[in-house]
């Protein structure tokens, strides 16, 4: 690979890499590098292997989806109705372990 060619990928790697590090969201990375992948194969192939290295090298987290104590089956009348949560103090927008979604349709 010319020199040109290593420096224009580490240029890339770089912008993708400062794009990713600001505030953290959860995404479907695999589905995002897809996208990506798919958009720079049209373009060249230094920057889809910048965007390989890029992706290779950003920060994972290990995450659940969970349910709003006010979205849970156990939520009544502003308390939880579960007595595996202790007596610690709750509000609507806490979840838990225990958490169950409401089938009732109610939001």
């Amino acid at each position: 690979m010319a020199i040109k060619d290593r420096r224009e990928e580490k240029r890339i790697c770089e912008d993708i890499i400062r794009v990713l590090d600001k505030p953290q969201r959860l995404i479907d990375a695999d589905e995002a590098y897809k996208i990506l992948t798919d958009y720079y194969h049209q373009r060249t192939e230094i920057q889809h292997k910048a965007l390989k290295e890029a992706f290779e090298r950003v920060p994972t987290v290990d995450a659940v989806p969970v349910v709003r104590c006010k979205n849970c089956k156990f939520w009544r009348n502003d308390d939880c109705q579960n007595d595996n949560h202790g007596y610690c103090p709750i509000s609507e927008n806490d979840f838990c372990s225990w958490g169950e979604r409401r089938e009732d349709g109610q939001d």
